[in-house]
């Protein structure tokens, strides 16, 4: 080996062990940057050249090369988490809004058995005295007792289904911008990696994006040419390289794509807000209704058919199209309580049917209590069956998120230690150069004399 390639060699490891310092400083500076992945240096031995002619056979190394600087990743961890990601969003998203229904709604669960209850003892005492002025009032006060708390918990799950509906508009929107972030970085670390470059801390930041992508779509994320990431949402690549689709949304909550108007159904928390605008809270709206009008059915159907104190024929003792406007008909009094069904003014034979109504089928082949202690059931167990899922769902993405930690994340104790190695390699290189620069100084002044 000559001097000359002595001298490069130790060059060479002088700048393998300086890059391994810098990007071994890079990562412990970076150790609290969220989504940042440790990176290494990658060295492989620079190209030999024969021996010099005449001092033997043989092939002469000529010193290290920086191969490349990479980003310790697992790719299966990444493609676990996102999947897993989409399914949180949705699970959590669900979790939230049932547990706020069932809290919103407790007059299902509480207030409006227990109104029905009063209403149902107003008859009885009623009909035990038709007669009976504050009886007969009873029977209004209750009535209205009840109206109001039947019409206070579809206004309560008016305003949820509205709120919902509201961050799916949020949703699309944060979606958007997401998706332009995630092409940007997309086309700067193309042009990067076309260079010739590996762009480690771009990367880390378009996959932290597309972390939050997946949460909000339940997107599918496959991998693409020169180091992009594409993300399909509802079999269509929302994310293409450096191109992007965006979504809108309707006030009713619908969501399609904006080129062509089709419909988006995605997962993620997207998805589980248009389950819930969609399917869920209407379907808890329209129990609620069936159970306000059959309320008003039953109720109507007997008042009718009896007779107030003036003789007259009963009026429609409940008003209403559901339950957001039910009401006790504003034009009845006392006297005009249906309480008889005959003229006689001691009867009250039609306030003890109407109290009888209590074990009636009123809403399908069940009872009014049936109904709605069977929705505050519903309730109830939809909620808990979310946060069963949300949970489960939460820990196989924190297992996940460990695994993918152990990959990815700085250890500065480790860091540490190969500063040592690096230093030490710096060092030894520095060395070398140290004593080739003595020999070639030797050399040249062998030769001067």
């Amino acid at each position: 080996m000559s001097l000359e390639t002595s001298l490069w060699t130790s060059v060479s490891g002088l700048f393998a062990a300086q890059r391994q310092l810098e990007v071994a400083s890079h990562n412990i500076a970076n150790v609290n940057t969220p989504g940042y992945s440790r990176q290494r240096v990658e060295l492989e031995p620079s190209r030999p050249q024969p021996g010099v002619t005449g001092s033997g056979g043989g092939v002469v190394g000529t010193g290290v090369t920086i191969k490349d600087i990479i980003r310790l990743r697992n790719g299966l961890t990444d493609s676990a988490y996102w999947t897993e990601s989409g399914n949180s969003g949705a699970t959590q998203v669900r979790s939230d809004v049932l547990q706020r229904a069932e809290g919103i709604l407790g007059p299902v669960g509480s207030g409006v058995p227990e109104g029905l209850s009063k209403f149902w003892t107003a008859w009885d005492n009623l009909s035990l005295n038709g007669n009976d002025t504050a009886a007969r009032q009873g029977v209004l006060d209750a009535g209205n007792e009840l109206a109001s708390q039947i019409r206070g918990a579809s206004a309560q799950l008016q305003r949820l289904t509205s709120d919902t509906t509201h961050n799916v508009s949020e949703t699309v929107d944060n979606v958007n911008r997401l998706a332009a972030q995630a092409a940007n970085l997309n086309q700067a670390i193309k042009e990067s990696m076309v260079s010739g470059h590996t762009p480690n801390d771009l990367m880390d930041q378009r996959d932290q994006v597309i972390d939050q992508l997946t949460n909000l779509t339940g997107g599918i994320v496959q991998a693409g040419d020169f180091g992009t990431q594409n993300v399909y949402v509802s079999n269509r690549p929302l994310v293409f390289g450096s191109d992007t689709e965006t979504m809108q949304a309707s006030t009713s909550g619908a969501v399609t794509w904006t080129i062509d108007g089709k419909s988006v159904t995605g997962g993620g928390r997207l998805g589980g807000l248009q389950e819930l605008v969609n399917t869920t809270l209407p379907s808890i709206g329209s129990d609620l209704d069936n159970f306000a009008d059959g309320l008003r059915d039953v109720i109507n159907t007997a008042h009718l058919a009896g007779v107030d104190q003036d003789g007259n024929p009963g009026q429609a003792f409940f008003t209403g199209t559901g339950a957001h406007d039910l009401a006790v008909n504003a034009s009845l009094t006392t006297r005009n309580v249906a309480a008889a069904t005959t003229n006689n003014a001691s009867d009250a034979s039609n306030a003890l049917n109407i109290a009888g109504l209590r074990t009636a089928a009123a809403v399908g082949s069940g009872t009014l209590g049936q109904s709605i202690q069977a929705l505050a059931g519903r309730l109830g167990g939809m909620s808990a069956s979310a946060q069963a899922s949300a949970s489960a769902s939460q820990d196989m993405l924190d297992s996940i998120s460990t695994q993918r930690a152990q990959d990815s994340s700085v250890s500065t104790d480790e860091e540490l230690a190969n500063i040592v190695q690096f230093q030490h390699a710096y060092e030894a290189s520095a060395k070398v150069l140290q004593v080739v620069d003595s020999c070639l100084d030797t050399l040249v002044n062998l030769v001067r004399s």
